[in-house]
């Protein structure tokens, strides 16, 4: 879906790196055909700031090479990231706002089921942020 909704998606080395484990053939294609570039943050010592504040070099690299970038739009779940990411004055999205973004677009039928295989696979997704998901994707 990333792939449909956006023009290019910027991932992080720290972020590429820890996402090679699970899903090596779908990152190496996408940077391959050019709509993921990997990148090194510029700031070292800015994201190491961030990583002693969060605890996560991933998240810590997003946030840092966002706020090199103008526009961006930084994708993050996990709740203190977002919140220092907000903090900073940049925009989040999270895993359920692109599936609602997906289905605004078309780009899918309905977002429940793929809700549903998000918990299904281990994604932390609390009843009532499904529900409010649920409720803004007009699906009952």
């Amino acid at each position: 879906m990333l792939r449909e909704l956006y023009a290019e998606v910027i991932v992080p080395d720290a972020v590429a790196t820890e996402v090679s484990r699970y899903l090596a053939a779908e990152l190496d294609a996408g940077l391959t055909s050019g709509w993921l570039k990997r990148v090194y943050p510029r700031n070292r010592s800015g994201v190491e700031r961030i990583e002693r504040d969060l605890g996560g070099r991933g998240e810590a690299e997003v946030i840092g090479i966002a706020l090199e970038l103008e526009s961006a739009i930084v994708l993050i779940d996990e709740r203190a990231a977002r919140a220092y990411a907000l903090s900073q004055g940049l925009r989040v999205l999270g895993t359920i706002g692109v599936v609602l973004q997906a289905k605004r677009r078309g780009l899918i039928e309905r977002a429940t089921p793929l809700l549903d295989d998000l918990r299904e696979r281990g994604f932390w997704l609390d009843d009532a942020t499904y529900r409010r998901a649920r409720d803004l994707a007009s699906e009952r």
